[in-house]
């Protein structure tokens, strides 16, 4: 179920309409859209997405005063909650058909979410971390305690497998 970006669901189960002071609202304000497009990237399934996100704004909120880097802190606690989603496997029909596309429109977005379903769920998140936060290799790196070595080989291995699946669909 989507909900609205001040509406989260507690450990609990219960639904929490959140009162945000100024500087956490200007700064989750900026940063949803962008860790629910992050999330998206690794779980392929927008309202997972945005649950996903909304847990981790909803855990940063009660810390937001003491992280450093609460850009970062979100994004890491998202990706590992996306890490462990499992995208439910019901999304055809018998005849192989998607069934009820009616939240994914757009055509382009179908043909990149059949792109990234090719990927890992980490090579998914690393190459979001590159192309949707335009992050660094080292700043990558960094944030998944990583090697920049390891940052560089997964993207290689994943720009490799793209392109190679982006050649296969236009020989069709």
């Amino acid at each position: 179920m989507a909900r609205g970006p001040h509406t989260v669901v507690s450990d609990d189960g219960q639904e929490v309409e959140l009162v945000l002071p100024p500087a956490f609202d200007d700064w989750y304000r900026q940063e949803w859209p962008r860790v629910v497009a992050l999330v998206r990237t690794v779980t392929l399934d927008l309202p997972a997405a945005e649950d996903i996100a909304a847990s981790a704004f909803y855990k940063a909120f009660a810390r937001y005063s003491r992280l450093s880097n609460p850009s970062g802190w979100v994004r890491t606690v998202a990706l590992n909650a996306a890490k462990r989603h499992r995208r439910p496997s019901a999304r055809l029909d018998a005849t192989g058909d998607q069934v009820d596309p009616s939240a994914e429109q757009d055509l382009h977005l179908h043909q990149a979410i059949d792109l990234l379903s090719g990927l890992t769920p980490n090579q998914r998140a690393i190459v979001a971390l590159r192309y949707v936060y335009d992050l660094t290799q080292a700043q990558i790196a960094d944030e998944l305690s990583l090697a920049p070595g390891t940052v560089a080989a997964v993207l290689s291995t994943s720009r490799r497998k793209l392109h190679r699946q982006i050649s296969e669909e236009a020989l069709k």
